[in-house]
């Protein structure tokens, strides 16, 4: 039997050797998630918490062969989309990645721009807007060039875990003061409940398309490389997803719909101001500490994200010009989110997230499909290295494409009949 201190070393371990999946976690945990997480208990109370599970599920599963695929060649993951599939999935998956970057930086901007605001009591003029906007900005470039091998890795990582607990811990706290009915919140996960309204199904399409967005999964696998994993540590690269992005998630994004159905459904929300809706929160803690807490969790969603939206876009840059990472044109690249700033400037309309997500869900089938493909062709390879359930997996995977090109058809038929 193992000591006490082995255990505890053990675990430290782990912990220091993953770091992706938090990641990913922080990055999805942005103003789109918690936005229409909010809206849909709003609108449809318990119905509709059968989504964000789901959605992460379809995520983990296919950004396992993601993994897996990273992990089995010394070709960077564009490089292989580019020269063992096609150039067009390559660079239809690294532009479409960046244009989510940019157009969702914009919101994060203005979601952190209304928080602030509620938090310190200034206000609303140019030169706030600018103060924001320049602090966040520059923080956040400060944070992302930390991000490379070594002890600026480890710095990067740890402040996004303690973002996503943050967001985490404060959920959980709303959750106890909360009356919830919790056989309605079973039927509502185990329900499969799809609304028959063009509305209710744009809901279920914004969420498929908020937990994980196409720009998140280019930017997985070279968080993978970075870590110096190889090819038999896809089996720990499945637990850093399922624990570091699929709980936290699901905790995270069923927390809020649970708590937004059980003070908000059926009430009528000004959807002007995206602050409006975390102060409706703060009757429920009954003290000024909580409230505090809750405002801060939801700021953590978009600051963790707009760091991420950098990151991304870094690699994006790099590897379409074909440059070192972490050197000049990297760091051009993780600039090029940065017009989204100018988010301070507007007002957040609530309802846009809900919208936006849903049309991002469209740009998601090409990044799976060209790992899943990438990931049928190194399964199959003689001296394959180990995967759990084998060439089998390809199973679960198609399944996965299926349901989110099934979604994102059915979004786009919607839209042309009006």
């Amino acid at each position: 039997m193992s000591s006490p201190s082995s255990f505890v070393a053990k675990i430290a371990e782990r912990a220091r050797r993953g770091g992706p999946g938090w990641l990913l976690s922080a990055y999805t945990l942005g103003s789109g998630t918690a936005i229409t997480s909010i809206l849909a208990g709003n609108q449809y109370g318990y119905q509709l918490l059968w989504v964000n599970p789901l959605a992460m599920l379809i995520g983990v599963v296919v950004l396992s062969g993601a993994a897996y695929s990273a992990l089995s060649s010394n070709r960077s993951p564009f490089e292989r989309f580019k020269v063992e599939l096609t150039p067009i999935l390559a660079y239809a998956w690294s532009i479409g990645s960046l244009l989510a970057s940019v157009i969702w930086h914009f919101p994060q901007y203005a979601m952190v721009y209304a928080i602030s605001r509620e938090l310190v009591g200034f206000e609303t003029s140019n030169l706030s807007r600018a103060i924001v906007a320049g602090a966040v900005l520059l923080c956040s470039i400060l944070l992302t060039w930390q991000y490379r091998r070594g002890t600026g890795l480890l710095v990067y990582e740890s402040m996004l875990k303690l973002l996503v607990w943050i967001t985490v811990v404060c959920l959980l706290i709303l959750m106890v003061r909360l009356p919830i009915n919790w056989k309605t919140v079973g039927r509502g996960v185990a329900g499969f409940h799809v609304p028959a309204s063009y509305d209710g199904r744009l809901f279920v399409y914004g969420l498929l398309g908020a937990a994980v967005g196409i720009n998140m999964t280019f930017l997985y696998p070279y968080s993978v490389r970075s870590k110096g994993w190889k090819a038999d540590d896809v089996r720990f690269a499945l637990k850093d997803l399922v624990v570091g992005m699929f709980v936290p998630f699901v905790v995270a994004t069923g927390a809020l719909t649970i708590a937004s159905a059980a003070t908000l459904y059926g009430t009528e929300i000004d959807r002007s101001k995206v602050v409006q809706l975390a102060h409706v929160f703060t009757p429920v803690f009954g003290s000024k500490v909580g409230p505090l807490l809750f405002l801060l969790g939801l700021l953590a969603m978009p600051l963790s994200t707009i760091t991420l939206h950098m990151l991304t876009s870094g690699f994006i840059l790099s590897e379409m010009t074909g440059k070192e990472h972490y050197g000049p044109v990297w760091r051009i690249g993780t600039l090029i989110p940065a017009v989204g700033a100018l988010g301070v400037a507007y007002p957040l309309p609530v309802w846009l997230p809900v919208v936006t997500s849903a049309a991002c869900l469209t740009l998601l089938p090409i990044a799976y499909v060209g790992f899943v493909l990438l990931f049928a062709k190194d399964i199959s390879r003689p001296k394959a290295a180990p995967f759990p359930g084998g060439r089998w997996a390809l199973i679960p995977m198609c399944g996965a494409i299926a349901v989110t090109i099934v979604a994102a058809v059915n979004y786009v038929w919607s839209k042309i009949n009006g």
